[in-house]
């Protein structure tokens, strides 16, 4: 029952040329299926990332408020969150992809606010935003209504929960205070 090398090679079969290929072709398809849902999956963290991210200016810029009797003013409109809340963050939160330009302020890796009307009163509220990359991640759609001096009640009714429309604008997430 002593077989030499050469008589178990000879029984051993191994793969042909086109079994390989198919092999190959398979797994290529898995990954072409499975590569999509990670990427997409990347995209939706980066998003959470941002919501938290502007949860947390929202609640300095209401601490700045509350110290202050108002929103700070900033220089105009679409203003950079910055040195004005460094007494009230750590640090300043950034985008998550610190390259990314976020609109309205085309402005690299920032958050911006627009300083509102509230009652009458001038920089009585404020809206955070950033721009974001799923729809369904979004509770506003940009439609340049956001401008300085804006009614906080007006922009408040803009609010989409859920599904916002897409022939509305691109997708934003907004905290209006």
């Amino acid at each position: 029952y002593l077989m030499t090398l050469k008589q178990r090679m000879n029984t051993w079969k191994w793969f042909t040329l086109v079994e390989m290929l198919i092999v190959i072709v398979i797994i290529g398809i898995l990954v072409a299926a499975l590569v999509p849902r990670f990427s997409g999956a990347q995209s939706k963290a980066r998003d959470i990332a941002r919501k938290s991210n502007l949860a947390q200016i929202s609640t300095a810029l209401a601490v700045y408020a509350n110290d202050n009797g108002i929103y700070p003013q900033g220089n105009g409109w679409c203003v950079p969150i910055g040195s004005e809340l460094t007494n009230y963050l750590t640090t300043v939160p950034r985008d998550p992809q610190w390259n990314r330009i976020t609109e309205p302020c085309n402005q690299p890796g920032v958050y911006a606010y627009v300083p509102l009307r509230r009652g009458g009163v001038d920089n009585a509220g404020m809206v955070v935003m950033t721009s974001v990359e799923n729809e369904n991640q979004a509770n506003f759609m940009w439609d340049n209504s956001v401008t300085p001096g804006s009614d906080a009640e007006t922009i408040q009714q803009k609010i989409c929960q859920g599904k916002c429309p897409a022939s509305g604008g691109k997708p934003y997430y907004v905290i209006i205070q």
